[in-house]
């Protein structure tokens, strides 16, 4: 074989390898979990994700995006390490957070609605006893990050609202006005981060970085684990067409959680229409009757309480400067029981928050 013949062959074989797809990478490189609207690919070993595609085909770069742990107290991230193994038909991550009494059971489950990932926190520090004191419960916010795509158009559910084309770094946190689903969509495509709509959560944060496109949507949770006990954060994830933007996202979460949308039987059918106050303490709106019938009015919330953590007043945490305890009461009351006309009355309650006086009285094992 001549130096010519085999240069040529040397070519040949270097724009065949750049023209070529992608090497698949095995399952001791990185494992794929996929439905028909995603598709994640986590690196082996790790949290972090390598690539994400939607529906489309679109495949975009996940640099930086996958699972991430904070420490709640130092704001220190935590590096979780272990294996992805075959449980059952679905991938499963065994690991540990590292230098952290945390251990790591991750599920992921490919549901023909959405890809869930079950991330449960286990805290093996020691236990409370009678003769010995317990370690601190652990704090840990955990966060799931996606890639963002930018179109011609975009925009960005907070889990309350969208913001269209944002330019800069958008957040929301908190739990006021929240529904647990933050999505974002181009005119083509979009990519939703929700929780399990059955799950209880104390804090919420969404945030979209259109700067760091490869880690651009993130949703995050916080959990606080006593020693021996364990915590659960349930992700779910999906694509969707963006045609009609991130309210698809909105109706899929619906879709996926119904009995968690849908008024329990027997509720008093006034519950079917619309909010706005009819009953308050202030004075009698000019036609505010007719108001309420054109705008279907059925029912109002009704702040009851006195004391954030002492839902319905009683003699033991009553403020004497309120008033006669036995007055106030009467007035609730009668209020609450009014038939006709009006609005039903819902007691509201701010489960989230407590006076700091009343928890340190009665709520002290509670306050970390």
């Amino acid at each position: 074989m001549n130096g010519r013949y085999r240069l040529l062959l040397l070519l040949a074989a270097l724009m065949a390898s750049l023209g070529a797809s992608p090497v698949a990478l095995s399952a001791d490189e990185a494992i794929t979990v996929q439905n028909p609207s995603l598709s994640l690919t986590f690196r082996q070993g790790t949290t972090a994700l390598l690539s994400v595609t939607d529906s489309l085909g679109t495949q975009a770069p996940a640099a930086g995006a996958g699972l991430q742990f904070t420490d709640g107290r130092t704001k220190k991230p935590l590096v979780a390490t272990g294996k992805w193994i075959r449980v059952n038909g679905q991938w499963q991550f065994d690991g540990q957070l590292q230098d952290n009494p945390l251990s790591l059971p991750i599920r992921l489950t490919d549901n023909p609605g959405a890809l869930t990932c079950a991330v449960e926190l286990r805290n093996s520090g020691p236990q409370q006893g009678a003769r010995k004191a317990s370690a601190p419960p652990a704090l840990i916010a955990v966060t799931l990050s996606l890639p963002f795509v930018q179109g011609e158009t975009f925009s960005f559910f907070n889990g309350n609202s969208d913001t269209d084309r944002p330019a800069e770094h958008v957040i929301r946190e908190g739990l006021g006005g929240m529904l647990p689903l933050a999505a974002w969509s181009n005119e083509k495509a979009g990519l939703a981060i929700g929780l399990d709509a059955n799950e209880m959560h104390g804090w919420l944060h969404t945030a979209l970085r259109p700067k760091n496109p490869s880690n651009g949507l993130a949703f995050s949770v916080r959990r606080v684990i006593d020693p021996g006990a364990s915590e659960r954060a349930t992700f779910i994830l999906f694509g969707f067409d963006g045609q009609w933007g991130t309210s698809a996202a909105v109706e899929r979460y619906y879709d996926l959680f119904p009995s968690c949308f849908q008024v329990a039987p027997g509720t008093d059918p006034r519950i079917h229409f619309a909010r706005g106050y009819v009953h308050g303490g202030s004075d009698t709106r000019p036609l505010q009757w007719e108001e309420s019938r054109r705008l279907y009015h059925g029912w109002q919330p009704n702040w009851g309480f006195v004391r954030t953590g002492d839902w319905m007043p009683d003699e033991k945490h009553w403020f004497t400067n309120k008033g006669e305890l036995r007055g106030y009461l009467d007035t609730v009351r009668e209020l609450y029981s009014a038939r006709a006309p009006g609005n039903l009355i819902l007691h509201y309650l701010e489960v989230t928050q407590c006076e700091a006086t009343l928890a340190e009285q009665e709520f002290p094992d509670s306050i970390v």
